[in-house]
């Protein structure tokens, strides 16, 4: 936690950067100070959460950063796609919605019931066509 004396102008809290002097924010009845995230988004922020792990590190991009890792990792539609009629492999069945022009969830549910999405047939590639297809 980050007292009053230690904050002042160019001084540095995890991803924070401080741009200028506290101010009162006489409504909430505490110390505020402008920050800038490494980012480029500027913000208020309290002055006792300065410092703190789980109050600001920084403007939210941070947490950004690691659902969006996580989600890569944990998502299972990340599965390289293959069209069976043209043979093209896809990154994942989004990635092939995306450049075929359907909506988002077509080509898995296609690939779920075996159907067809587009007018092609879909399915998840194995690790043999993986490798041909890199």
């Amino acid at each position: 936690m980050a007292r009053l004396r230690d904050v002042y102008k160019g001084a540095r809290f995890y991803r924070l950067t401080v741009m200028g002097l506290p101010f009162k924010k006489y409504e909430k009845n505490c110390n505020f100070v402008d920050v800038k995230c490494d980012c480029g988004n500027e913000r208020e922020v309290r002055v006792t959460d300065l410092g703190r792990p789980h109050h600001s590190i920084s403007c939210g991009c941070y947490i950004k950063e690691i659902h969006r890792k996580l989600f890569k990792e944990k998502n299972p539609s990340r599965k390289p796609v293959i069209c069976i009629e043209t043979g093209e492999i896809f990154p994942s069945a989004r990635e092939a919605s995306k450049s075929m022009g359907l909506s988002n969830p077509c080509v898995h549910e296609a690939i779920k019931r075996k159907g067809k999405a587009g007018g092609y047939r879909w399915q998840y590639c194995s690790k043999e066509r993986r490798r041909i297809g890199q």
